[in-house]
């Protein structure tokens, strides 16, 4: 008897479903994971920069400047603070306020905690020497993954954790 073997049976279309089924339900996960995780190291980069900026400005042009985090809405801003003169962007050439609200590469990021010390406030001023007047941590939230941005007392320096 001669057996036609053109196609695959319904048993064998059935496995493979099944197996990718599975292979999907395990990668789909790992993958959300992964893509959080880099939104929220983007997120923390540009913090990181700013704050880096803001410093790297105040010992470039001799005078002070700030960078203010307002958690309850979610960003943070750069300027100089006698004149509340907000810092230009070296990059995109906009005034220096990030939005983690608005639409865009940081929506739903969210200022968990930022406080300095002395006074627990919520900005911090780097003077003409780029000594900063507050030292303490910025904490940035995605979907439950977190990372602390630590300021140095006495030069600055930042670090990730």
């Amino acid at each position: 008897m001669i057996r036609d073997t053109h196609g695959f049976t319904m048993v064998e279309v059935m496995i493979v479903l099944i197996i990718l089924g599975t292979i999907s339900a395990v990668a789909i996960p790992s993958i959300r994971s992964n893509l959080d995780e880099i939104k929220l190291d983007g997120a923390v980069r540009e913090v990181v920069f700013a704050i880096q900026y803001t410093q790297s400005l105040a010992i470039k042009e001799g005078i002070a400047y700030t960078i203010n985090f307002d958690k309850t809405q979610e960003k943070f801003r750069c300027f100089e603070p006698i004149s509340d003169v907000t810092i230009i962007h070296p990059v995109d050439k906009k005034p220096y306020e990030i939005d983690f609200t608005a639409a865009g590469h940081f929506q739903g990021v969210d200022i968990q905690s930022a406080l300095f010390s002395p006074g627990n406030k919520s900005l911090i001023t780097f003077n003409s020497l780029g000594e900063p007047d507050r030292y303490g941590d910025v904490i940035i939230d995605y979907r439950g993954y977190q990372k602390t941005i630590n300021v140095s007392r006495l030069t600055g320096e930042i670090s990730i954790n």
